[in-house]
């Protein structure tokens, strides 16, 4: 039996492993659906507008946030007042609310995008707060997706990140 190899240009067997065990870790958490969104640069790394990332950002809220709180220390987070829950080795950073605080955490839920089951922050609200932030790795990222999406929008006959390693990050 022949194993089929991928043939996609950025494909990186060890990057891949890392984001599958990246998720594969907050799926093992068993955080209720629909209470927490992943955000952070992993809406950029699962819409195939980058290509590694070092952990995750998860934005819990009520039923989520309560079951954070039990699976490692509350620690003050750096941002407005923030609570945060490191887990998984520090890997997935758990916080009871987004930044900047002009960002309505209810409203983030209703605009995400469904990624492989996971709730995840829209690329428009990822883009705004990536514009916002402004730091170096932002502005690299605000880069890549606006090429992303101009390269889209001239008809591109694939999507930056082809759908199946999409499938493979958040199996």
């Amino acid at each position: 039996m022949s194993r089929r190899r991928n043939t996609h240009p950025s494909f990186d067997p060890l990057d891949t492993m890392t984001r599958q065990l990246l998720f594969r870790r907050l799926r093992g958490l068993g955080l209720p659906q629909g209470d927490f969104l992943v955000a952070g640069s992993a809406p950029l790394l699962l819409h195939g507008f980058r290509h590694r990332i070092a952990d995750l950002d998860v934005l819990a809220r009520g039923p989520a946030w309560t079951m954070a709180q039990r699976l490692g220390s509350v620690e003050a987070a750096p941002y407005q007042g923030r609570s945060t829950v490191k887990v998984a080795g520090g890997s997935i950073e758990i916080l009871n609310g987004w930044f900047p605080d002009w960002l309505v955490e209810d409203d983030l839920f209703d605009r995400a995008d469904r990624v492989g089951g996971l709730c995840v922050m829209s690329l428009e609200d990822t883009r705004r707060w990536k514009e916002r932030l402004g730091r170096n790795k932002d502005l690299a990222d605000l880069r890549q997706l606006g090429a992303g999406r101009r390269r889209l929008a001239v008809g591109a006959d694939h999507a930056p990140m082809c759908a199946t390693c999409v499938a493979r990050a958040v199996a």
